[in-house]
């Protein structure tokens, strides 16, 4: 099939396959406002399972730096990656 393109990033066939398994990932941003400690997350990419063995691949968006805090979350119901 080839490589695909999905929100900027390129996936290849056999990552396709794994992409039902799919996280999310976030950078963290910490602040405070109004004397309370409160969070912001912007997605940079996702990760998902490797070919062979345990762990992830992580697809960071092209064009983004990425420093601080990655956080991974499971996606949202109905959401495409």
């Amino acid at each position: 099939m080839g490589d695909v393109a999905l929100m900027g990033l390129i996936f290849n066939d056999l990552e396709i396959d794994r992409m039902s398994n799919y996280l999310n990932v976030f950078v963290k941003e910490t602040f405070e406002q109004n004397g309370e400690e409160k969070s912001n997350f912007t997605k940079v990419g996702v990760a998902f399972p490797h070919t062979k063995g345990e762990g992830m691949n992580l697809k960071i968006t092209a064009g983004i730096a990425v420093s601080g805090d990655l956080v991974l979350f499971p996606p949202k119901d109905g959401e495409e990656s």
